[in-house]
């Protein structure tokens, strides 16, 4: 079974904008993340580190400037 359903005969989606959902929407979305958060196989976040560190990011931007003035 599914677990959660959504029904109307409105139209929410002429009312919705990126920076302001319809409340139908938000509310979809956030029920989506939390029945997520519970299916996840918990892990131990705290010794996890970003793939793109700051040096990372730092890097990258240097070698595309140099590629760029090549």
């Amino acid at each position: 079974m599914h677990p959660y359903y959504v029904s109307t005969q409105a139209h929410p989606e002429l009312r919705s904008r990126p920076t302001r959902s319809h409340p139908l929407f938000a509310g979809l979305v956030g029920a989506a993340i939390a029945r997520q958060r519970e299916l996840r196989f918990p892990l131990d976040e705290t010794t996890l580190r970003r793939a793109n560190t700051d040096e990372q990011l730092v890097a990258s931007a240097a070698a595309t400037s140099a590629d760029r003035d090549a």
